[in-house]
């Protein structure tokens, strides 16, 4: 299912979800239960809300250093990034340290 979601993150409403669900030929009846008790709801917003909170809202999000406790002393990479862009920041990083 994730690699699903991944591939199709534009269209992620409940119907299009359920459509994936389908093809993949879970038991839809315990994914329909699931899905409309809002289980992970709690933890998801959380999620969310921690990562605004240091500047991540994009996915895939990277963090060339350090993230704590609602800090990043680094560098934030949002959006799919080709090795090269990984491989600039990685080996100027130890030179722009304080």
């Amino acid at each position: 299912m994730r690699d699903i979601l991944i591939a199709n993150s534009t269209n992620l409403g409940q119907d299009a979800i359920l459509t994936y669900a389908q093809q993949l030929a879970l038991d839809m009846n315990r994914f329909r239960l699931c899905l409309d008790s809002g289980k992970y709801l709690t933890e998801i917003q959380r999620d969310i809300a921690e990562a605004g909170s240091v500047g991540i809202f994009g996915t895939p999000s990277f963090v060339i250093g350090r993230a704590s406790e609602g800090a990043i002393e680094g560098i934030r990479i949002v959006g799919a990034q080709p090795y090269a862009a990984f491989d600039k920041i990685i080996s100027e990083y130890p030179s722009k340290r304080p």
